[in-house]
C-alpha cells in the first residue's frame, strides 16, 4: 500500500515538473525566432513577435538605443495561449513574461527618432537571447530630415540606352543609413524597371528625349535626377516615311507596305514600334514591328474593292511624346469586275500575247495585245490600253488601240520568279503570267528586241535577235498577236 501511494505521488510530481516548466530538458530549450520590421518612421510604431519554447524561466523583452538618436518603447499585447496578469502594465523598455505555459509573445514597439536605430533584445536565462536592429526612417516615417540620393549610372546617354539608378537613404552626414525601406521609383518618359527595393533601370530610346526620375520613401521624402538624351536634331522623330511596292496592284493583288522613322536629315531612327491601319483590305503586319528600324505589313485586296488608304503610326511606345504617321493609298487595277468576282469574269476581255513566257533577267520581249467589248466588238480607234507588271518595266503603261490591237515590250528585272501582266480597257480586262529566272553565269543578259513592225491584229514581225538572252522569234500571222 504504501509503494503504491509513492508511485502515486512520484507520477503527480512528474505532471507537475511537466507542466510547470520544472523539467530540465524543458529548460534548456532556446528562443525559437524575434521577427521585428527593419525600420519604423519618427513616432511609428510596429509590430514584434517572439515565439519560444515553454520552460520554468522568465522571458525578458528590452529595446535599447542603438545607435543615433532613437528611442522605443514596447507595449505587451497579447501571450499564447495566455500572460498571467502582464497584460495592462504600463508601456516601457522592458517587458517581463514569466508564465511557464507561453509560446508567443506578441508587443507594439513605438519609436521616437530623428536619426539612427534601436535594437530589440529578447532574453530567457543567461544562455538565450535574439536580437534585432530596426532602422529609423522607413516606411511611414514622418521624419523630412533625411535626404533622399539617386545615383544615375551613366547619367547621360548618346541617343538612346540604358541607365541604372540606385537610391538611398543618408544621414546629414551624407552617409548611407542602414537598413531595409520600401523606396518606390518613377518616371515622366520612358521604360523604368524595378529591379530590387533600392535598384532600377531606364531605358531611352532615341525619340524619347531626356528624361526625369523620381524615388522616395512614403512619408519621408523624395527626390529627382535628370538624365540627359543626347540627340540634338539626329534620333528625334521628324516624320515617317511609308512605302507601297506596288503602290497600283492589279486584281485581287498584294502590295508590300513598309515605314520608317526618320530624324530631321532623313535618317532612319531605330527602336520604334509601328502601328498599321487601312480603310479597305486584307492587312497582315509583320510580326516584329515592335522594337525595329522598319515596320512591315502585307496589303491585299478583293478583286472590285476600291482604293485603300493605309495609315501607319508610331506613338506610346516606350513614352513617345509626339504622335507621327504618314498616309499612303493603294490602287487596284480592276476594272468592271465586282467585289469577290474573278477578275476573268469581266464583261469584256483582252488576250495578251507574247512571244516568249520563261524569261531570263533583264530580257525583253514582245506583248500583243487584243481587245474585245462586252459585245465581242472591237473598241474603236483611239482606245487607251492600261497596263501594270508586277515586277519590271512595260514600255509604254498605256497603249492605244488600232482596229483593237496594240503591241508594248516588256523587260523582266533582276528577280526571280512569276510576273503577272494586267491589262484594262473600259470594262475589259486580262492579264498573263510569265517566268523570270535570272542566270547564274555571265553573257546572258538579252541584246534587246529588235524593232517592232506591226502587221496586223495584234502582230509584230521582227526578226531573230542574235543576243545571248532574247529568244524572239517570227511570229505567226495569225489574229491576236504573237504564239
Amino acid at each position: 500500500m504504501k509503494r503504491a501511494i509513492f508511485f502515486s505521488l512520484a507520477l503527480v510530481l512528474a505532471l507537475v515538473a511537466s507542466v510547470g516548466g520544472l523539467s530540465p530538458e524543458k529548460a534548456r530549450a532556446s528562443l525559437d525566432s524575434l521577427n521585428v520590421p527593419p525600420s519604423v518612421g519618427n513616432g511609428g510604431t510596429v509590430q514584434v513577435t517572439l515565439t519560444l519554447t515553454p520552460s520554468g524561466e522568465a522571458t525578458t523583452i528590452e529595446v535599447d538605443n542603438a545607435s543615433g538618436n532613437a528611442e522605443g518603447i514596447l507595449d505587451l499585447i497579447s501571450c499564447q495561449p495566455g500572460c498571467a496578469g502582464d497584460i495592462g502594465d504600463p508601456p516601457s523598455t522592458t517587458i517581463t513574461v514569466d508564465d511557464p505555459l507561453v509560446t508567443q509573445i506578441i508587443l507594439d514597439l513605438t519609436v521616437a527618432c530623428t536619426l539612427g536605430s534601436v535594437q530589440v533584445t529578447a532574453e530567457r536565462g543567461e544562455a538565450d537571447e535574439l536580437q534585432e536592429t530596426v532602422t529609423c526612417g522607413g516606411a511611414g516615417a514622418g521624419n523630412t530630415d533625411h535626404p533622399i540620393r539617386l545615383i544615375a549610372t551613366p547619367n547621360a546617354l548618346t541617343c538612346g540606352g540604358t541607365v541604372e539608378i540606385d537610391v538611398e537613404l543618408v544621414d546629414d552626414e551624407g552617409d548611407p543609413v542602414p537598413g531595409e525601406f520600401n523606396f518606390y521609383f518613377a518616371t515622366n518618359r520612358g521604360l523604368l524597371v524595378e529591379i530590387d527595393g533600392d535598384t532600377a533601370e531606364l531605358t531611352l530610346e532615341p525619340g524619347h528625349g531626356s528624361a526625369t526620375v523620381t524615388a522616395g520613401i512614403p512619408g519621408v521624402g523624395e527626390n529627382s535626377v535628370l538624365i540627359q538624351n543626347y540627340c540634338g536634331s539626329e534620333g528625334i522623330i521628324a516624320s515617317i516615311v511609308l512605302t507601297a511596292n506596288p503602290n497600283v496592284i492589279e486584281c485581287g493583288g498584294t502590295s508590300i507596305l513598309t515605314a520608317s522613322a526618320r530624324d530631321a536629315a532623313g535618317h532612319v531612327i531605330p527602336g520604334v514600334g509601328f502601328h498599321f491601319a487601312t480603310s479597305v483590305g486584307l492587312l497582315v503586319v509583320h510580326p516584329n514591328n515592335a522594337n525595329n528600324e522598319e515596320g512591315i505589313a502585307s496589303l491585299t485586296l478583293q478583286p472590285g474593292q476600291g482604293d485603300s488608304t493605309v495609315i501607319v503610326s508610331v506613338g506610346s511606345h516606350l513614352g513617345t511624346i509626339e504622335r507621327a504617321e504618314a498616309i499612303i493609298t493603294v490602287q487596284q487595277f480592276c476594272p468592271g469586275v465586282q467585289v469577290g468576282q474573278n477578275a476573268s469574269m469581266a464583261p469584256g476581255t483582252i488576250q495578251l500575247n507574247r512571244s516568249n513566257d520563261n524569261l531570263v533577267c533583264g530580257e525583253q520581249v514582245f506583248i500583243g495585245i487584243k481587245v474585245r467589248d462586252m459585245k465581242g466588238q472591237i473598241p474603236p480607234d483611239g482606245t487607251s490600253v492600261n497596263l501594270l507588271a508586277t515586277s519590271g518595266l512595260l514600255e509604254p503603261t498605256t497603249a492605244t488601240l488600232k482596229d483593237g490591237v496594240a503591241n508594248v515590250t516588256y523587260t523582266a528585272a533582276a528577280i526571280n520568279g512569276d510576273v503577272r501582266i494586267t491589262a484594262a480597257a473600259g470594262d475589259s480586262y486580262g492579264f498573263t503570267i510569265l517566268k523570270v529566272r535570272c542566270a547564274t553565269t555571265t553573257g546572258t543578259g538579252s541584246a534587246g528586241p529588235a524593232p517592232c513592225t506591226p502587221i496586223g491584229d495584234g502582230v509584230c514581225i521582227a526578226p531573230p535577235n542574235t543576243g545571248g538572252g532574247n529568244r524572239i522569234t517570227p511570229p505567226n500571222t495569225g489574229e491576236a498577236g504573237l504564239k
